[in-house]
């Protein structure tokens, strides 16, 4: 998708619960769906735990596996680690890469993905995320160097990194201030350390 062609899409929470009654998911078990409900009707109180690499937007990330299975539903959304923890390196362009996301949420033994991010970021505290992107292309980075023998990886952080060198991110990014600030949601962003001395935010 090309910084011409990218539009921002910025669900809300009705649209979001609609695509996953419709979204085709990966894993067959016949209560993956209403799991998958459960948590949009009722999303996990973890915010705080989620990844610093997830971009920031409508879909976010907490602990993960390490069987690396969401590329196999949302190649175009979702990326690895060097421990094989996935996150979201783009967010989404449609419908149709939400329902993906929610096809890589279903096969996830550790449910890591949230789909409430809208109502927990705010213009703030993606200026401040934005900020500190550095830190996250540094760390990339740094495991492509290390592991030019994984060719999987390769792929995934080497579209990170680029993706964040973008036009595309960069209009993405201000599309996403402008619409948390258009529905009230600028807040402060309250910075905090955690016991590596990495910095989060938190939006209020």
């Amino acid at each position: 998708m090309s910084p011409d062609t990218a539009k921002p899409y910025f669900p809300d929470a009705a649209t979001v619960r609609a695509v996953a009654l419709k979204a085709e998911l990966r894993n067959p078990n016949p209560s993956a769906r209403d799991w998958l409900l459960e948590k949009i009707d009722r999303p996990p109180a973890d915010w705080d735990e989620r990844s610093f690499l997830t971009i920031p937007g409508v879909v976010w990330t907490a602990s993960s596996d390490t069987c690396a299975t969401g590329r196999l539903s949302a190649p175009d959304n979702v990326a690895h680690d060097n421990y094989y923890r996935e996150f979201v390196f783009r967010q989404l362009g449609d419908a149709a890469q939400l329902g993906a996301v929610m096809s890589a949420e279903s096969e996830e033994v550790f449910p890591c993905y949230r789909f409430d991010g809208l109502d927990r970021w705010t213009s703030r505290s993606v200026d401040a995320w934005h900020e500190d992107s550095h830190v996250a292309v540094g760390y990339a980075r740094d495991v492509l160097a290390k592991t030019t023998d994984d060719p999987e990886l390769q792929e995934c952080l080497g579209a990170y990194v680029s993706y964040l060198a973008s036009d595309e991110f960069r209009q993405y990014i201000g599309a996403l201030c402008s619409h948390l600030d258009e529905s009230g949601r600028s807040g402060v962003a309250t910075i905090r350390r955690d016991r590596t001395g990495r910095r989060w935010w938190r939006g209020q």
